[in-house]
Parts: C-alpha cells; sequence; structure tokens
C-alpha cells in the first residue's frame, strides 16, 4: 500500500491524504487571503501525490515540489522539513476509525486510531 488507503467507518471515509491536510492546516494562519492560496497550492500538491485517478506527469511534478523548498508554505512561516516529515510520518502508518459519536446533523464523529505502529 503505497498510495492511499482508505479507511472505512460508517459513512465516512478517511484517507491518509485527509489525515496529512488536516495536521498541516493547523499551521496556516487562514484568516488571511493570501495565506488561504499558498495553503490551497500546497492542499493541491498532496492531493496530486496521493489520488489515484493522477496523470504520472502530474503526480512527478508535485513529488518534486514536496521534496524541495515549499516555497508558498515558507512564506506563511511553515518549514517545508516539517510538512515532508508529516506526510512521512502518516503515510508509514496504518490507521483505522472507531466512530465515537454524531453530531446535531447527525454525521458520525470519529476518531483516528494507529491499526499498527511503523518506526519511521
Amino acid at each position: 500500500m503505497s498510495i492511499i488507503k482508505k479507511l472505512q467507518s460508517k459513512k465516512i471515509a478517511v484517507t491518509k491524504r485527509d489525515l496529512i491536510l488536516r495536521k498541516l492546516k493547523t499551521q496556516f494562519d487562514l484568516s488571511c487571503g493570501i495565506n488561504r492560496l499558498c495553503f490551497a497550492v500546497v492542499e493541491q500538491a498532496i492531493h496530486d501525490v496521493f489520488n489515484d485517478g493522477i496523470s504520472e506527469s502530474d503526480r512527478a511534478s508535485a513529488k518534486q515540489y514536496l521534496n524541495g523548498n515549499i516555497i508558498h508554505a515558507e512564506s506563511c512561516g511553515v518549514d517545508s522539513k516539517w510538512i515532508r516529515l508529516v506526510i512521512k510520518m502518516v503515510d508509514a502508518q496504518e490507521y483505522k476509525t472507531k466512530v465515537v459519536g454524531k453530531t446535531r446533523s447527525g454525521k458520525p464523529i470519529f476518531e483516528v486510531l494507529l491499526a499498527k505502529p511503523v518506526a519511521v
């Protein structure tokens, strides 16, 4: 499983891409328009790397961008090395989900658990 391992819990499928983006999003100040734009560029690159429906040339371009100086993150004060570390840590793990409740609208609330710890 080198690209995506989809995790199922009733109505929700969680991907490694989603977990990476949730972690990264906490470091960007999304109240500023330019930061939202910069985060969107990083988000698209991660999407291109972890999505099966992307052409190989787009995937290679996204990998090259993420392996270099991620200028859009750096301009927002987010370290490129930290982003690569988050990607590496999430990609090296296997996850499962557990439903822990429901929101008022009926959507499940879930907890992401490590299925099997893997040394990085």
